[in-house]
């Protein structure tokens, strides 16, 4: 399924930062949600929640998702596609929340049409035979680069994604924390909407 390129956590070995690979990662995890939730099978049930759920029975911490999206959409992403609570779907949901709603009906509607063996195949071959090439990098400067050479073919990128990209690799050659370049990007998204980026960056360039 291509490369994952990731940032290792300076402070935490097994955490990394996702910057390219976000989209098939989220795919995975609903897929492997919505099988926990339609398989009966108590060992296979347990594997799958593992694998998406986190919890350490030593400790006092809550269970945490092993794949965390942003915090605006966590709780949702958390209990309605982790957890399968799905009481606490948002009244007014975002264009994000909206696609991890759509997308995990769909996956849903399509793997209830399967009996339990056929889903616990589809299991097993997705965990044994689905790969992902994980790169990993110690800072934005080289996973920009790699970034920008691993996504020269296929489906190209959105517009979106290459401006964000582009300056989170002039805020690491200008010393800016990342942090700064995620709070900023998170404000335009909320003023002009993340599926209104790509379309309004088209329109100004044809403009120019």
């Amino acid at each position: 399924m291509g490369s994952l390129i990731c940032i290792q956590d300076p402070k935490n070995d097994y955490r990394f930062e996702v910057v390219d690979g976000q989209q098939r990662l989220t795919t995975l995890t609903l897929i492997c949600a919505k099988l926990c939730q339609l398989i009966s099978n108590v060992k296979v049930k347990a594997d799958l929640q593992e694998r998406i759920l986190h919890e350490d029975p030593y400790a006092d911490t809550p269970e945490e998702p092993r794949l965390q999206v942003r915090m605006k959409e966590y709780e949702l992403f958390t209990n309605h596609v982790v957890m399968g609570k799905h009481a606490n779907l948002p009244v007014k949901p975002t264009h994000t929340e909206n696609l991890f709603i759509n997308n995990f009906r769909v996956i849903g509607e399509y793997l209830a049409d399967h009996d339990e063996a056929t889903l616990i195949k589809f299991t097993r071959y997705l965990l044994r035979h689905v790969f992902i090439v994980f790169v990993r990098t110690e800072d934005f400067a080289s996973s920009y680069r790699l970034f920008n050479v691993l996504n020269n073919r296929g489906t190209p990128l959105t517009d979106g994604d290459l401006i964000k990209n582009k300056l989170f690799g002039q805020a690491e050659v200008n010393r800016i924390p990342s942090s700064t370049v995620k709070q900023k990007w998170s404000q335009l998204e909320e003023i002009i909407g993340i599926e209104n980026i790509s379309y309004s960056y088209r329109v100004s360039r044809e403009n120019i």
